[in-house]
């Protein structure tokens, strides 16, 4: 079940349990209402586990698709990239070239030190 409909169910149930509590102050002593009223809190706890089941799926679904994300940068990126040490770049058609990345004196850009062999 996906969350919306399990919020949907959820909600539900809950606008139920209050007309039942609403009702039992009239007639506590309602057989019929108080088993109501107990089917209604077990059908909401058994939601409210399946919800948090569900929501920590999808909270583990996020944080995967973030990882995947981090590790594909885009030249916007390149300001959160800091290269410590010289980093080699190996390509068939040009001589190596090593690169590093260092902080300019603003963070939103680099300035690219390239050395030739």
């Amino acid at each position: 079940m996906d969350l919306q409909t399990l919020q949907k169910h959820l909600k539900s149930a809950i606008q139920n349990h209050q007309i039942v509590v609403s009702k039992m102050r009239n007639d506590p002593q309602n057989a019929v209402l108080q088993k109501h009223l107990h089917d209604l809190q077990s059908e909401i706890q058994n939601l409210s586990e399946k919800q948090k089941l569900v929501v920590e799926q999808l909270r583990k679904e996020v944080e995967k698709k973030k990882q995947s994300q981090n590790q594909i940068l885009n030249p916007n990126q390149l300001n959160d990239v800091v290269c410590q040490q010289n980093t080699p770049i190996h390509t068939s058609s040009q001589p190596q070239v090593q690169v590093r990345l260092v902080p300019s004196t603003t963070p939103s850009q680099f300035m690219q030190k390239v050395t030739l062999p």
